[in-house]
């Protein structure tokens, strides 16, 4: 993401506007991190990375020297001033060894003059030589109007629009559509679409609970990216619920992949994510008692939803509840050995039967079995002979009840691991009684 800043402003997007360019040097030197740890492709959004065409060439440059590959830009398609002006920065983008595909957005939002995108798309074609160099992506929510755009877009391609609506939408052509260029290029342009998400200023645009859930998407998984954006902070995600803090996993102005990676695995949320996937947490919080206002086919306005208004302790893991089942229980045992070495007596507190206080040194007073005796190898630990014996008469056992602890926690583990398979149920079939077990 070289740059925030953006020539359109769209009703749905919640892009922070911003000057600031990604570090040239600084990019440079991640990318051959990335190479090293086998990341292979790269690609370009932004804003609008066309406003940063230095380092669009200067970063193209240097990665394909490095034997990376390219996935995409994504671009307005209507950044540049005049056709000398386009065809110079295509011109040197391509001498700098791009060889990725070029994204247009058009939709019922983006308010683009079509005749600067069809240059836009004839000079890329001609450029690259490629008839399936530039796709389109549109966002969802008012098909109709982004339908028309499209017929009109491809009438001023010489092309026509089909199976729009359907799974292989597609403006094509048969030829003859670059003439000005000397070319005889089919146009072959796929169209995919980007389902609209309900946040920020797009909350107006849709109702986020619309009676249906979402389907698995690109969330569950090892993770698919890494966004850098201009500050240089990186986000495992390209969603729009990225800007929130929590999805900030390091710098790359003081972190190197391995440190962003050890940070993933310490961030319990996004690892919840990647292990079980938004429909996985879903089941999750409702077998915790969360309810939600509805049902929502969105994932990133479910991703955000539940970081902004769920309570944290609800993501809390089950080994994470084990822990603390342990911790609680540890404290109240060593609470039962102090009650019966001590007894109470209003405000202070005596020896107990069988105990007296002892001496370390002036500043130090210790509670001991009658009779034992001090080891001198070290007087502050205050190991002491005769301990084990008495404990086993008048004391706790500590250590006895410390086994029984662990054992049941790993009793509980594999009752846990047993009933995982039923909690994750509870998304696919809210409807359903729960079994016993999972009930409890």
């Amino acid at each position: 993401m070289p740059t925030a800043g953006c020539n359109l402003a769209c009703p749905h997007c919640n892009v922070k506007r911003s000057r600031d360019v990604l570090s040239t040097e600084m990019a440079k030197k991640f990318i051959l991190d990335c190479k090293r740890h086998a990341i292979k492709r790269i690609g370009f959004t932004g804003g609008e990375p066309f406003l940063a065409p230095d380092f669009l060439f200067s970063v193209t440059g240097f990665a394909a020297k490095n034997g990376l590959f390219f996935n995409t830009i994504m671009t307005n398609a209507v950044w540049f001033k005049n056709r000398t002006r386009l065809n110079k920065v295509l011109k040197k983008l391509f001498n700098a060894g791009y060889d990725g595909s070029i994204s247009v957005s058009v939709d019922a939002y983006h308010k683009q003059d079509l005749k600067k995108v069809t240059l836009f798309i004839k000079a890329a074609c001609s450029i690259w030589r490629r008839p399936d160099m530039v796709s389109i992506a549109y966002v969802t929510g008012a098909d109709r109007v982004t339908k028309k755009k499209l017929q009109r877009l491809a009438g001023l391609l010489k092309a026509r629009l089909s199976g729009f609506g359907g799974t292989h939408p597609v403006i094509k052509s048969t030829g003859n559509n670059n003439s000005r260029a000397g070319l005889n290029l089919p146009y072959h342009i796929k169209i995919v679409k980007i389902e609209l998400s309900p946040i920020g200023k797009a909350l107006k645009l849709k109702d986020p609970w619309d009676g249906r859930w979402f389907k698995e998407d690109y969330c569950k998984g090892p993770g698919n990216v890494f966004l850098i954006e201009p500050s240089g902070d990186v986000k495992p995600c390209c969603g729009y619920a990225n800007e929130l803090k929590e999805f900030t996993i390091g710098n790359i102005k003081t972190d190197d992949v391995a440190g962003l990676m050890k940070n993933i695995r310490q961030n319990e949320i996004i690892c919840d994510i990647f292990d079980l996937g938004l429909s996985g947490i879903r089941g999750r919080l409702k077998s915790r008692g969360i309810k939600f206002p509805g049902k929502t086919s969105n994932n990133c306005f479910f991703c955000r939803y539940i970081m902004t208004k769920v309570p944290r302790k609800a993501f809390l893991k089950m080994k994470n509840l084990f822990m603390f089942f342990i911790l609680i229980m540890s404290v109240l045992c060593a609470g039962l050995v102090c009650a019966e070495t001590t007894e109470d007596y209003g405000e202070y507190s005596t020896p107990g039967p069988g105990m007296e206080e002892r001496k370390v040194n002036n500043d130090v007073t210790v509670l001991m079995p009658k009779g034992s005796k001090m080891s001198k190898r070290n007087e502050t630990t205050q190991i002491m002979e005769g301990v084990d014996e008495y404990a086993a008469g008048k004391f706790v056992d500590v250590n006895k009840r410390l086994d029984k602890l662990e054992k049941e926690a790993a009793e509980m583990k594999e009752e846990i691991s047993s009933l995982k398979s039923k909690l994750s149920d509870i998304g696919k079939s809210p409807n359903e009684d729960l079994p016993g077990d999972a009930e409890r």
